[in-house]
Protein backbone atom coordinates (compact mmCIF):
# COMPACT_ATOMS: atom_id res chain seq x y z
CA UNK A 1 0.00 0.00 0.00
CA UNK A 2 2.82 2.42 0.85
CA UNK A 3 4.51 1.75 -2.48
CA UNK A 4 1.22 2.49 -4.30
CA UNK A 5 0.76 5.76 -2.38
CA UNK A 6 4.36 6.73 -3.08
CA UNK A 7 3.91 6.07 -6.80
CA UNK A 8 0.65 8.05 -6.80
CA UNK A 9 2.41 11.04 -5.20
CA UNK A 10 5.18 10.76 -7.79
CA UNK A 11 2.61 10.81 -10.59
CA UNK A 12 0.86 13.82 -9.05
CA UNK A 13 4.15 15.71 -8.73
CA UNK A 14 5.04 14.90 -12.33
CA UNK A 15 1.73 16.21 -13.70
CA UNK A 16 1.97 19.33 -11.52
CA UNK A 17 5.49 20.07 -12.79
CA UNK A 18 4.38 19.45 -16.39
CA UNK A 19 1.67 22.09 -15.97
CA UNK A 20 3.51 24.58 -13.77
CA UNK A 21 6.82 24.64 -15.65
CA UNK A 22 5.23 24.71 -19.08
CA UNK A 23 5.81 26.98 -22.05
CA UNK A 24 2.66 29.05 -21.48
CA UNK A 25 3.00 29.96 -17.79
CA UNK A 26 3.28 33.71 -17.21
CA UNK A 27 6.06 33.59 -14.61
CA UNK A 28 8.43 31.56 -16.78
CA UNK A 29 7.59 32.37 -20.39
CA UNK A 30 6.55 36.04 -20.64
CA UNK A 31 8.29 37.30 -17.52
CA UNK A 32 10.49 40.33 -18.31
CA UNK A 33 13.15 38.75 -16.10
CA UNK A 34 14.41 36.28 -18.70
CA UNK A 35 16.39 34.25 -16.17
CA UNK A 36 13.16 32.44 -15.27
CA UNK A 37 12.72 31.43 -18.90
CA UNK A 38 15.99 29.51 -18.71
CA UNK A 39 15.05 28.06 -15.32
CA UNK A 40 11.93 26.61 -16.95
CA UNK A 41 14.00 25.12 -19.78
CA UNK A 42 16.47 23.61 -17.31
CA UNK A 43 13.64 22.02 -15.28
CA UNK A 44 12.11 20.54 -18.45
CA UNK A 45 15.46 19.03 -19.40
CA UNK A 46 15.93 17.74 -15.84
CA UNK A 47 12.47 16.12 -15.83
CA UNK A 48 13.25 14.47 -19.17
CA UNK A 49 16.48 13.00 -17.79
CA UNK A 50 14.70 11.75 -14.65
CA UNK A 51 11.95 10.13 -16.75
CA UNK A 52 14.59 8.48 -18.94
CA UNK A 53 16.21 7.02 -15.81
CA UNK A 54 12.81 5.81 -14.52
CA UNK A 55 12.02 4.20 -17.87
CA UNK A 56 15.38 2.42 -17.91
CA UNK A 57 14.87 1.21 -14.35
CA UNK A 58 11.26 0.04 -14.75
CA UNK A 59 11.59 -1.18 -18.34
CA UNK A 60 7.94 -0.43 -19.09
CA UNK A 61 6.44 -1.84 -22.28
CA UNK A 62 6.17 0.84 -24.94
CA UNK A 63 3.84 0.73 -27.92
CA UNK A 64 5.67 0.30 -31.22
CA UNK A 65 3.21 2.70 -32.82
CA UNK A 66 4.11 5.36 -30.23
CA UNK A 67 7.85 4.84 -30.76
CA UNK A 68 7.43 4.97 -34.53
CA UNK A 69 5.42 8.19 -34.20
CA UNK A 70 8.13 9.87 -32.13
CA UNK A 71 10.87 8.76 -34.55
CA UNK A 72 8.93 10.13 -37.53
CA UNK A 73 8.31 13.45 -35.73
CA UNK A 74 12.02 13.75 -34.89
CA UNK A 75 13.03 12.97 -38.48
CA UNK A 76 10.47 15.51 -39.71
CA UNK A 77 12.00 18.20 -37.51
CA UNK A 78 15.54 17.46 -38.75
CA UNK A 79 14.43 17.38 -42.40
CA UNK A 80 12.63 20.72 -41.99
CA UNK A 81 15.69 22.30 -40.37
CA UNK A 82 18.11 21.06 -43.04
CA UNK A 83 15.87 21.58 -46.08
CA UNK A 84 15.01 25.21 -45.39
CA UNK A 85 18.30 25.99 -43.60
CA UNK A 86 16.58 27.16 -40.41
CA UNK A 87 18.24 26.37 -37.07
CA UNK A 88 15.94 28.29 -34.75
CA UNK A 89 16.28 27.18 -31.11
CA UNK A 90 12.58 26.29 -31.07
CA UNK A 91 13.43 23.19 -33.10
CA UNK A 92 15.70 22.01 -30.28
CA UNK A 93 13.11 22.90 -27.66
CA UNK A 94 10.45 20.97 -29.61
CA UNK A 95 12.71 17.90 -29.66
CA UNK A 96 13.10 18.08 -25.87
CA UNK A 97 9.34 18.53 -25.39
CA UNK A 98 8.63 15.53 -27.63
CA UNK A 99 11.20 13.40 -25.74
CA UNK A 100 9.68 14.47 -22.41
CA UNK A 101 6.14 13.72 -23.61
CA UNK A 102 7.19 10.32 -24.97
CA UNK A 103 8.79 9.30 -21.67
CA UNK A 104 5.90 10.82 -19.70
CA UNK A 105 3.35 8.69 -21.57
CA UNK A 106 5.57 5.62 -21.29
CA UNK A 107 5.86 5.95 -17.51
CA UNK A 108 2.30 6.93 -16.56
CA UNK A 109 -0.96 5.06 -17.32
CA UNK A 110 -3.49 7.15 -19.19
CA UNK A 111 -6.21 6.95 -16.54
CA UNK A 112 -3.74 7.97 -13.84
CA UNK A 113 -2.77 10.99 -15.92
CA UNK A 114 -6.44 11.96 -16.28
CA UNK A 115 -7.05 11.71 -12.54
CA UNK A 116 -3.89 13.63 -11.60
CA UNK A 117 -4.62 16.32 -14.19
CA UNK A 118 -8.11 16.86 -12.76
CA UNK A 119 -6.74 17.18 -9.22
CA UNK A 120 -4.02 19.64 -10.25
CA UNK A 121 -6.47 21.80 -12.20
CA UNK A 122 -8.86 21.61 -9.26
CA UNK A 123 -6.18 23.24 -7.07
CA UNK A 124 -5.32 25.85 -9.70
CA UNK A 125 -9.00 26.68 -10.27
CA UNK A 126 -9.87 26.93 -6.59
CA UNK A 127 -6.92 29.22 -5.79
CA UNK A 128 -7.54 31.44 -8.82
CA UNK A 129 -11.28 31.82 -8.13
CA UNK A 130 -10.62 32.80 -4.50
CA UNK A 131 -7.97 35.30 -5.59
CA UNK A 132 -10.32 36.62 -8.29
CA UNK A 133 -12.96 37.23 -5.61
CA UNK A 134 -10.42 39.09 -3.50
CA UNK A 135 -9.45 41.12 -6.58
CA UNK A 136 -13.07 42.20 -7.06
CA UNK A 137 -13.94 42.86 -3.40
CA UNK A 138 -10.65 43.96 -1.84
CA UNK A 139 -8.27 44.96 -4.61
CA UNK A 140 -5.58 46.48 -2.33
CA UNK A 141 -5.01 43.05 -0.78
CA UNK A 142 -3.93 41.62 -4.14
CA UNK A 143 -1.19 44.27 -4.32
CA UNK A 144 0.50 42.69 -1.28
CA UNK A 145 1.78 39.85 -3.49
CA UNK A 146 5.16 40.12 -5.24
CA UNK A 147 5.03 42.11 -8.47
CA UNK A 148 6.16 40.70 -11.80
CA UNK A 149 6.23 42.44 -15.18
CA UNK A 150 5.71 40.70 -18.50
CA UNK A 151 7.65 41.43 -21.68
CA UNK A 152 4.95 43.89 -22.79
CA UNK A 153 5.38 45.97 -19.64
CA UNK A 154 2.18 44.96 -17.83
CA UNK A 155 2.44 44.37 -14.08
CA UNK A 156 0.90 41.45 -12.22
CA UNK A 157 0.43 40.36 -8.62
CA UNK A 158 1.98 36.91 -8.42
CA UNK A 159 0.48 34.49 -5.88
CA UNK A 160 2.52 31.51 -7.23
CA UNK A 161 -0.58 29.47 -8.19
CA UNK A 162 -2.37 32.41 -9.82
CA UNK A 163 -1.78 35.96 -11.06
CA UNK A 164 -3.85 39.12 -11.37
CA UNK A 165 -3.24 42.06 -13.69
CA UNK A 166 -2.86 45.54 -12.17
CA UNK A 167 -6.01 47.59 -12.84
CA UNK A 168 -3.92 50.67 -13.52
CA UNK A 169 -2.01 48.98 -16.37
CA UNK A 170 -5.01 47.73 -18.34
CA UNK A 171 -8.23 49.48 -17.24
CA UNK A 172 -10.29 48.29 -20.24
CA UNK A 173 -10.47 44.58 -19.34
CA UNK A 174 -8.99 44.23 -15.84
CA UNK A 175 -11.54 41.80 -14.42
CA UNK A 176 -10.26 38.53 -15.84
CA UNK A 177 -8.92 35.39 -14.22
CA UNK A 178 -5.42 34.67 -15.52
CA UNK A 179 -4.55 31.68 -13.35
CA UNK A 180 -0.86 30.84 -13.76
CA UNK A 181 -0.96 31.38 -17.53
CA UNK A 182 0.18 34.16 -19.86
CA UNK A 183 -3.40 34.87 -21.01
CA UNK A 184 -6.91 34.08 -19.72
CA UNK A 185 -7.64 32.33 -23.03
CA UNK A 186 -4.74 29.93 -22.45
CA UNK A 187 -6.07 29.23 -18.95
CA UNK A 188 -9.48 28.48 -20.49
CA UNK A 189 -7.84 25.83 -22.73
CA UNK A 190 -6.54 23.88 -19.75
CA UNK A 191 -9.83 24.28 -17.87
CA UNK A 192 -11.81 22.99 -20.86
CA UNK A 193 -9.55 19.93 -20.99
CA UNK A 194 -10.14 19.32 -17.27
CA UNK A 195 -13.89 19.63 -17.90
CA UNK A 196 -13.68 17.09 -20.73
CA UNK A 197 -11.75 14.69 -18.51
CA UNK A 198 -14.22 15.05 -15.64
CA UNK A 199 -17.28 14.57 -17.83
CA UNK A 200 -16.10 11.79 -20.13
CA UNK A 201 -12.93 10.12 -18.85
CA UNK A 202 -13.80 9.25 -15.24
CA UNK A 203 -15.91 6.39 -13.91
CA UNK A 204 -18.17 8.82 -12.05
CA UNK A 205 -18.51 12.52 -12.78
CA UNK A 206 -17.76 14.81 -9.82
CA UNK A 207 -20.40 17.54 -10.07
CA UNK A 208 -18.46 19.83 -7.72
CA UNK A 209 -15.45 19.72 -10.03
CA UNK A 210 -17.67 20.41 -13.05
CA UNK A 211 -19.16 23.43 -11.28
CA UNK A 212 -15.72 24.67 -10.22
CA UNK A 213 -14.24 24.38 -13.71
CA UNK A 214 -17.28 26.06 -15.27
CA UNK A 215 -17.15 28.92 -12.77
CA UNK A 216 -13.45 29.41 -13.44
CA UNK A 217 -14.00 29.49 -17.20
CA UNK A 218 -16.65 32.15 -16.64
CA UNK A 219 -14.16 34.31 -14.69
CA UNK A 220 -11.63 34.17 -17.54
CA UNK A 221 -14.08 36.08 -19.78
CA UNK A 222 -12.67 34.11 -22.71
CA UNK A 223 -14.93 34.32 -25.77
CA UNK A 224 -13.75 30.98 -27.16
CA UNK A 225 -13.99 29.48 -23.66
CA UNK A 226 -17.66 30.42 -23.43
CA UNK A 227 -18.45 29.04 -26.87
CA UNK A 228 -16.59 25.78 -26.32
CA UNK A 229 -18.23 25.25 -22.91
CA UNK A 230 -21.52 24.78 -24.78
CA UNK A 231 -19.79 22.43 -27.21
CA UNK A 232 -18.32 20.36 -24.35
CA UNK A 233 -21.77 19.41 -23.07
CA UNK A 234 -23.22 18.53 -26.46
CA UNK A 235 -22.00 14.88 -26.43
CA UNK A 236 -23.45 14.52 -22.93
CA UNK A 237 -26.81 15.95 -24.02
CA UNK A 238 -26.76 13.81 -27.15
CA UNK A 239 -26.07 10.63 -25.13
CA UNK A 240 -28.80 11.49 -22.64
CA UNK A 241 -31.40 12.13 -25.35
CA UNK A 242 -30.41 8.93 -27.14
CA UNK A 243 -30.77 6.94 -23.93
CA UNK A 244 -34.06 8.48 -22.79
CA UNK A 245 -35.66 9.28 -26.13
CA UNK A 246 -38.65 7.07 -25.37
CA UNK A 247 -39.13 8.10 -21.77
CA UNK A 248 -38.56 11.88 -21.79
CA UNK A 249 -41.43 13.44 -19.89
CA UNK A 250 -43.10 16.73 -20.59
CA UNK A 251 -42.00 17.88 -17.14
CA UNK A 252 -38.34 17.52 -18.10
CA UNK A 253 -38.88 19.41 -21.35
CA UNK A 254 -40.62 22.16 -19.39
CA UNK A 255 -37.70 22.41 -16.93
CA UNK A 256 -35.17 22.61 -19.76
CA UNK A 257 -37.18 25.34 -21.47
CA UNK A 258 -37.56 27.20 -18.16
CA UNK A 259 -33.82 27.01 -17.59
CA UNK A 260 -33.17 28.42 -21.07
CA UNK A 261 -35.64 31.26 -20.45
CA UNK A 262 -33.98 32.13 -17.11
CA UNK A 263 -30.52 32.02 -18.70
CA UNK A 264 -31.71 34.24 -21.55
CA UNK A 265 -33.13 36.69 -19.00
CA UNK A 266 -29.83 36.86 -17.12
CA UNK A 267 -27.92 37.42 -20.37
CA UNK A 268 -30.37 40.13 -21.42
CA UNK A 269 -30.14 41.89 -18.05
CA UNK A 270 -26.33 41.83 -18.03
CA UNK A 271 -25.80 42.23 -21.78
CA UNK A 272 -23.96 45.54 -21.61
CA UNK A 273 -21.26 44.15 -19.31
CA UNK A 274 -21.09 40.80 -21.14
CA UNK A 275 -20.71 42.52 -24.50
CA UNK A 276 -18.07 44.93 -23.22
CA UNK A 277 -15.96 42.23 -21.55
CA UNK A 278 -16.39 39.33 -23.96
CA UNK A 279 -18.02 39.86 -27.33
CA UNK A 280 -16.81 43.37 -28.14
CA UNK A 281 -13.63 41.65 -29.34
CA UNK A 282 -15.56 40.62 -32.46
CA UNK A 283 -15.99 44.24 -33.52
CA UNK A 284 -12.56 45.60 -32.65
CA UNK A 285 -10.37 46.16 -35.68
CA UNK A 286 -7.23 44.10 -35.32
CA UNK A 287 -8.66 42.50 -32.18
CA UNK A 288 -8.22 38.92 -31.02
CA UNK A 289 -10.96 37.58 -33.29
CA UNK A 290 -9.38 39.21 -36.35
CA UNK A 291 -6.05 37.67 -35.38
CA UNK A 292 -7.62 34.21 -35.03
CA UNK A 293 -9.31 34.39 -38.43
CA UNK A 294 -6.15 35.76 -40.03
CA UNK A 295 -4.14 33.03 -38.32
CA UNK A 296 -6.17 30.32 -40.10
CA UNK A 297 -5.72 31.75 -43.60
CA UNK A 298 -2.09 32.75 -43.15
CA UNK A 299 -1.06 29.33 -41.82
CA UNK A 300 -2.90 27.57 -44.65
CA UNK A 301 -1.29 29.85 -47.25
CA UNK A 302 2.17 29.13 -45.84
CA UNK A 303 1.43 25.39 -45.74
CA UNK A 304 0.36 25.31 -49.40
CA UNK A 305 3.71 26.87 -50.31
CA UNK A 306 5.68 24.03 -48.68
CA UNK A 307 3.24 21.24 -47.78
CA UNK A 308 5.74 18.43 -47.14
CA UNK A 309 8.58 19.91 -45.08
CA UNK A 310 6.96 23.11 -43.83
CA UNK A 311 8.37 26.61 -43.59
CA UNK A 312 10.21 26.42 -40.26
CA UNK A 313 9.86 28.62 -37.20
CA UNK A 314 11.77 31.64 -38.51
CA UNK A 315 9.79 32.09 -41.73
CA UNK A 316 6.40 31.55 -40.07
CA UNK A 317 7.24 33.96 -37.25
CA UNK A 318 8.43 36.57 -39.76
CA UNK A 319 5.26 36.21 -41.83
CA UNK A 320 3.03 36.83 -38.82
CA UNK A 321 5.01 39.49 -36.95
CA UNK A 322 6.46 41.53 -39.82
CA UNK A 323 4.17 40.93 -42.81
CA UNK A 324 0.73 40.25 -41.31
CA UNK A 325 1.32 42.04 -37.97
CA UNK A 326 -0.94 39.57 -36.16
CA UNK A 327 -0.39 36.86 -33.57
CA UNK A 328 -0.32 33.22 -34.63
CA UNK A 329 -3.08 31.83 -32.44
CA UNK A 330 -3.88 28.43 -33.95
CA UNK A 331 -2.04 25.50 -32.38
CA UNK A 332 -2.49 22.73 -34.96
CA UNK A 333 -2.32 24.99 -38.01
CA UNK A 334 0.85 26.56 -36.61
CA UNK A 335 2.37 23.07 -36.53
CA UNK A 336 1.10 22.51 -40.08
CA UNK A 337 2.78 25.62 -41.45
CA UNK A 338 6.04 25.04 -39.53
CA UNK A 339 6.52 21.29 -40.07
CA UNK A 340 4.23 20.24 -42.91
CA UNK A 341 1.50 17.68 -43.42
CA UNK A 342 3.18 14.55 -41.95
CA UNK A 343 3.89 16.12 -38.57
CA UNK A 344 0.42 17.68 -38.42
CA UNK A 345 -1.34 14.43 -39.42
CA UNK A 346 0.32 12.38 -36.68
CA UNK A 347 -0.50 14.90 -33.93
CA UNK A 348 -4.05 15.37 -35.22
CA UNK A 349 -4.70 11.61 -35.52
CA UNK A 350 -3.33 10.94 -32.05
CA UNK A 351 -5.52 13.67 -30.56
CA UNK A 352 -8.68 12.20 -32.11
CA UNK A 353 -7.66 8.72 -30.98
CA UNK A 354 -7.13 9.96 -27.41
CA UNK A 355 -10.81 10.81 -27.06
CA UNK A 356 -11.92 7.66 -28.86
CA UNK A 357 -9.96 5.37 -26.54
CA UNK A 358 -11.31 4.12 -23.21
CA UNK A 359 -15.09 4.29 -22.80
CA UNK A 360 -17.32 3.21 -25.64
CA UNK A 361 -18.52 6.33 -27.43
CA UNK A 362 -20.18 6.58 -30.82
CA UNK A 363 -18.80 8.78 -33.57
CA UNK A 364 -20.92 11.82 -32.62
CA UNK A 365 -19.65 11.80 -29.03
CA UNK A 366 -16.01 11.29 -30.09
CA UNK A 367 -16.18 14.14 -32.58
CA UNK A 368 -17.87 16.38 -29.98
CA UNK A 369 -15.08 15.82 -27.45
CA UNK A 370 -12.22 16.10 -29.95
CA UNK A 371 -13.80 19.14 -31.61
CA UNK A 372 -14.09 20.89 -28.23
CA UNK A 373 -10.34 20.55 -27.66
CA UNK A 374 -9.39 21.42 -31.24
CA UNK A 375 -11.62 24.51 -31.29
CA UNK A 376 -10.38 25.89 -27.96
CA UNK A 377 -6.74 25.42 -29.03
CA UNK A 378 -7.53 27.12 -32.33
CA UNK A 379 -7.77 30.37 -30.38
CA UNK A 380 -4.42 30.05 -28.60
CA UNK A 381 -0.96 28.96 -29.72
CA UNK A 382 0.14 25.95 -27.64
CA UNK A 383 2.43 24.52 -30.32
CA UNK A 384 5.36 24.31 -27.89
CA UNK A 385 3.37 23.00 -24.92
CA UNK A 386 3.87 19.39 -23.82
CA UNK A 387 0.12 18.86 -23.25
CA UNK A 388 -0.43 18.79 -27.04
CA UNK A 389 2.03 15.94 -27.52
CA UNK A 390 0.97 14.06 -24.38
CA UNK A 391 -2.63 13.80 -25.59
CA UNK A 392 -1.50 12.78 -29.09
CA UNK A 393 0.96 10.19 -27.75
CA UNK A 394 -1.62 8.57 -25.45
CA UNK A 395 -3.83 8.34 -28.53
CA UNK A 396 -1.11 6.80 -30.70
CA UNK A 397 -0.23 4.40 -27.89
CA UNK A 398 -3.78 3.01 -27.91
CA UNK A 399 -3.38 1.81 -31.53
CA UNK A 400 -1.47 -1.18 -30.11
CA UNK A 401 -4.73 -2.57 -28.75
CA UNK A 402 -3.10 -3.52 -25.42
CA UNK A 403 -2.21 -1.61 -22.30
CA UNK A 404 1.30 -0.25 -22.38
CA UNK A 405 3.35 1.91 -20.08
CA UNK A 406 3.63 1.73 -16.31
CA UNK A 407 1.15 -0.11 -14.15
CA UNK A 408 -0.40 1.21 -10.99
Amino acid sequence: MKSVDKKRRWYMLLVFCMLFFSEDVLFFTTNSDRRWFWVKNFILLLMTIVLFYVQCAQKNNISRMLTATVVILAINIVVTMVTIDDFDNRFVYSMVVIAFSYLFVSCMPKQTFVECYIKCMQVFALVSVVEFGVFLLAYPITLLAPEITNISGFRYSNWILTNSLYKEDYPIYPYRNWGIYREPGVYACFLILALLFELYCTSKTNKKNVALFLLTVVTTFSTSGYIVCALVFMPKVYAWIKKHSKTIKRKNVFLILLGCIIMAGIVFACWDDIYRWVFSKFTQAGGSTGARVGSVFSNLELFLGKPLVGNGWTQVSYEFSEVQSIANTNTLLHMLSVYGVVFFSLVFTGTIKFFEDGKKFDIIEILGMALSWIVITSGEDLALNAIIYILAFYGMQSFAGTKTGASE
